[in-house]
């Protein structure tokens, strides 16, 4: 219990003493009431002189509308006027320069065309028919000389065999018979003979294959000519059409061009007409005493 009245104690001494605090705050009250009276009233007087202000501001503008509206309208239709004109003539500029190299393009395109169909005449005049020609003189020449390698595999072979010396004695290979000096002289004789033949046989077919494959080279050669030829044709056939075709539209789109400007044109004679009735109107109104 003593500490419960040691707590209390302290409660009540921290409050302090709430009867003179109130009356100090009820002074303070009576002082603020009367401020805030005083205050309403110059409010008052001010919302008066607000009241006042405001009429006179009203009717300052009631009469400069009236002044202003003998020629406001004029004036906003002739900036409308001003601004329509404007871009009229910024239009007209740029569909001029656009119709210009609309035709400065097609200028270009025509000469453009006009090369490719002379590349175009001087490639049709090509054989292409050649190309199949040459292709089977390819396919015949290579078989000629596959038949000229086989003759020269069979004649080094039979070479091979003759250059073989012949036995001194025993049974001859060729004829079947005993060898004998006389026997041995002839087959050497004949066996020199044939093999001569058989080296000029190889020479005379590796020349022969080398004209073969000399003429299958300037024939491929041709052929790719001719199909890079025909390639290249039908690429310029191709550029051909497409520049054909802008042509077509560059000649729509400058036609467009030509008829929008006569539009604009014909427009702004007609804007221009406008502003110079509104001027004129401008001229016979009132102007210094609006301003």
């Amino acid at each position: 219990i003593s500490k419960e009245v040691d707590r209390f104690t302290i409660l009540i001494a921290s409050l302090g003493d709430p009867d003179s605090a109130m009356a100090e705050l009820a002074q303070k009250l009576v002082l603020a009431e009367q401020e805030m009276n005083e205050r309403s009233l110059k409010t008052a007087d001010f919302e008066l002189n607000l009241a006042t202000v405001n009429e006179k501001v009203n009717q300052l503008i009631n009469e400069h509308s009236n002044l202003e509206g003998k020629f406001s309208a004029l004036l906003t239709k002739e900036q409308t006027l001003n601004n329509d004109k404007t871009k009229l003539e910024t239009s007209i500029k740029e569909y001029t320069t656009k119709k210009s190299n609309a035709v400065n393009i097609a200028k270009e395109t025509i000469v453009e065309l006009k090369e490719l169909e002379t590349i175009q005449v001087k490639l049709v005049e090509l054989d292409y028919n050649q190309i199949e020609i040459l292709s089977e003189q390819i396919i015949f020449n290579k078989e000629k000389v596959a038949q000229l390698n086989l003759t020269i595999q069979n004649d080094m072979t039979r070479a091979e065999k003759l250059r073989k010396p012949i036995p001194v004695d025993g049974e001859c290979e060729e004829c079947r018979q005993p060898i004998s000096i006389e026997h041995r002289a002839a087959c050497q004789k004949k066996i020199d003979t044939e093999l001569l033949e058989k080296q000029r046989n190889i020479q005379n077919c590796k020349k022969e294959i080398n004209a073969f494959s000399a003429q299958n080279t300037v024939s491929q050669q041709n052929i790719n000519h001719l199909t890079l030829s025909k390639q290249h044709l039908e690429s310029i056939n191709n550029k051909i059409a497409t520049k054909k075709k802008e042509m077509v539209d560059k000649r729509t789109i400058h036609d467009e061009y030509k008829v929008l400007l006569e539009k604009f044109t014909l427009e702004l004679d007609e804007k221009i007409k406008e502003m110079d009735l509104v001027s004129e109107e401008l001229r016979n109104s009132s102007l210094k005493e609006a301003k």
